[in-house]
């Protein structure tokens, strides 16, 4: 916007895709057979059914930015989004013929969905400090269908976070960032996650020219009651580690 670049606009525009996994192509199963009498032989409780074959999930993406340089050290950030997914695969329920209750679904593409965003960010640099404080909002929403499914985590509608990095003598630099995440809400197969917070901090040590030292704390906070769950299990198979103390040795040959 001006020659010396202290304000610049950014606009982008994209296309994805995501292809079926070959095993869902043409996949049915049954399970849970009931007893036969009082049903017919080979009734089962669930049952899906043959998909017939589906086609390339889509993706459309529109995207613009801004960067300001407000004075030598300050700087704003703000980004905006705007996403359009296209034929999304579900689960399409039928009717139980027998009227037993029985779960009958084929895996079809249901419908679109949209997603809006944005985030800001202002950042305070000198030769020796950066500081930045950022916050987001993320909003999606499938608007065809309750059954649709993006195997995925939902984004959380608000995050807020604050990043400090110090050079505090010549062969020390300390660095703390904290993060505010909202509530993750919940989908077809996947659990909401509740709202948490987190602070990693770090220590760098500079071991002459080729190496350095890190000392640091992730998850200062012990959010251990946060659970780690999969996309499409409402089991937690793992234990969250909360609070984690390290060190690591790097150098460079």
């Amino acid at each position: 916007m001006d020659e010396g670049h202290a304000h610049v606009l950014r606009f982008s525009a994209a296309k994805a895709f995501r292809a079926p996994q070959s095993g869902l192509q043409r996949i049915a199963t049954n399970r849970v057979e009931l007893p036969s009498p009082p049903t017919p032989p080979g009734t089962f409780a669930a049952q899906l059914l043959p998909s017939g074959g589906l086609d390339n999930e889509e993706i459309w993406s529109l995207e613009t930015g801004y960067t300001g340089r407000l004075t030598e050290d300050l700087t704003f950030r703000a980004d905006a989004y705007y996403q359009r997914y296209q034929d999304l695969t579900g689960a399409a329920l039928f009717p139980d013929p027998l009227q037993l209750g029985r779960t009958i679904a084929q895996l079809q593409q249901l419908g679109d969905a949209n997603a809006v965003g944005a985030e800001l960010e202002l950042r305070y640099t000198t030769d020796r400090l950066e500081a930045s404080l950022w916050w987001a909002v993320n909003e999606f929403d499938f608007r065809e269908d309750a059954m649709q499914n993006a195997r995925a985590f939902e984004p959380a509608k608000h995050k807020v976070g604050a990043s400090l990095r110090a050079d505090v003598l010549s062969w020390l630099t300390l660095t703390a960032n904290y993060r505010y995440t909202g509530v993750t809400p919940a989908s077809l197969f996947t659990p909401a996650i509740p709202a948490h917070n987190r602070l990693d901090l770090v220590a760098t040590m500079q071991l002459g020219s080729v190496s350095e030292l890190q000392i640091g704390v992730r998850d200062v906070f012990d959010d251990t009651d946060l659970a780690v769950d999969t996309v499409g299990s409402g089991v937690q198979p793992f234990e969250t580690p909360g609070r984690t103390f390290f060190v690591r040795l790097q150098t460079s040959f």
